[in-house]
């Protein structure tokens, strides 16, 4: 009875140790419209990420980006050519005379016709070769004046006022090269409104192709300064033969 009893029980043991228990794990089923709004979700996260990265980027970098809107800058070459041209180009007491001729030449007042109050105008004293700056034609005082002594004085005006025009003279050429290479560097649009800042009209302007916007530009500085000059060259001359 031993011995049987025993078999049976290592059979039972044999037949439990053979068995294998296989635990399948249920599947998570998930649905077309579950895996939509997973990504969905996580799009919507990368798309504000996204955009805050740029939000904070743009308030960043705005106090920096400061928009000017007054009137365009220009350089002190340009408005010193600007101030000559509208010089030039400019007669405000209407004697025929510019404004520039009479501050810098001739040293008339731009804002008087007849300067010197005596009936004539100034453009008509210098072409007639008499002292616009003198009423009447004898300027000297021959009461209170010796004659070598207002003979020194007249050689002396004189020679100031050849030295303020040679130095007129000079300071154009000197200036003329480097207004003439600062303008050369700009495009024909700055061209165009510059133009327009010196008395131009608009649709004249806007009316001329690129090329005839440089031939034109060319040509008024050019003039400006051959005009310049030439008149000082003829001041000068005037004033050596009056002396």
């Amino acid at each position: 009875m031993g011995a049987v009893t025993k078999f049976v029980i290592m059979q039972v043991m044999e037949e439990k140790e053979n068995k294998r228990v296989f635990i399948k794990p249920d599947r998570v089923s998930v649905t077309r419209e579950q895996k939509a709004g997973f990504v969905l979700v996580i799009s919507i996260g990368f798309l504000s990420i996204i955009l805050g990265i740029f939000y904070i980027g743009k308030h960043l970098s705005d106090p920096f980006n400061i928009e000017y809107t007054g009137p365009r800058f220009i350089s002190d070459e340009e408005k010193q050519l600007l101030d000559l041209m509208k010089q030039k180009q400019s007669d405000t007491d209407g004697d025929s005379l510019s404004d520039y001729d009479e501050s810098n030449i001739y040293g008339t007042s731009p804002y008087l016709a007849d300067t010197d109050s005596d009936g004539v105008s100034d453009a008509d004293e210098i072409a007639a070769g008499t002292d616009p700056l003198c009423a009447g034609n004898d300027c000297s005082d021959s009461n209170s004046t010796p004659i070598m002594e207002e003979e020194n004085i007249n050689s002396l005006d004189l020679g100031l006022e050849n030295s303020n025009q040679d130095n007129v003279l000079n300071d154009l050429q000197n200036n003329a090269e480097q207004i003439k290479s600062s303008f050369a560097e700009m495009s024909v649009a700055e061209m165009r409104q510059l133009l327009i800042d010196s008395g131009a009209n608009k649709e004249d302007v806007d009316a001329l192709s690129d090329e005839e916007i440089k031939q034109l530009f060319n040509s008024i500085i050019n003039n400006l300064f051959n005009d310049s000059a030439a008149s000082t060259g003829v001041a000068n001359t005037e004033n050596q033969i009056s002396e």
